[in-house]
């Protein structure tokens, strides 16, 4: 999976691309005006967490900021996006699934309209702007 967070808005620091191929070397990120030095090395983790999420229901949670959101149960899931969180959350959601993830705002949109579907095999990077929040890139076919 590649992970470009050159997409990213201005207001978040762009970082790279992250290429995540499990056994290879990592190289080690500099410091950067909001965090440290990354470590380096065979298998090193990259910055953000990556959530495996095997429920075919699933709440997003302020914590699951700057994740990978890796959707795996069988069938398709339903993800709620809270209304409120801090501007400039973001997370990146991955459909491993054969169904669809549906993702649902409460109180707020997704790009305007009510929710967003993510086909199999497909990934989307959202970023909540303090009112609603927009997809900035969606992999291989998403849809609305």
């Amino acid at each position: 999976m590649i992970v470009n967070f050159a997409l990213l808005p201005s207001a978040i620091t762009q970082i790279g691309i992250a290429t995540f191929i499990p056994g290879t070397m990592f190289p080690g990120g500099p410091a950067g005006p909001i965090g440290p030095a990354g470590p380096s090395g065979i298998n090193a983790q990259p910055a953000f967490a990556i959530n495996t999420i095997t429920l075919s229901t699933y709440t997003v949670a302020p914590s699951d900021q700057a994740s990978v959101l890796r959707f795996t149960v069988a069938a398709s899931c339903a993800v709620t996006l809270p209304g409120a969180l801090t501007p400039g959350w973001w997370a990146y959601f991955d459909n491993d699934l054969n169904g669809v993830v549906t993702l649902t705002p409460s109180g707020s949109n997704i790009d305007g309209v009510a929710s967003m579907s993510i086909d199999p095999a497909c990934t989307a990077l959202l970023y909540f702007n303090g009112a609603n929040y927009e997809s900035l890139g969606v992999t291989d076919g998403g849809s609305f």
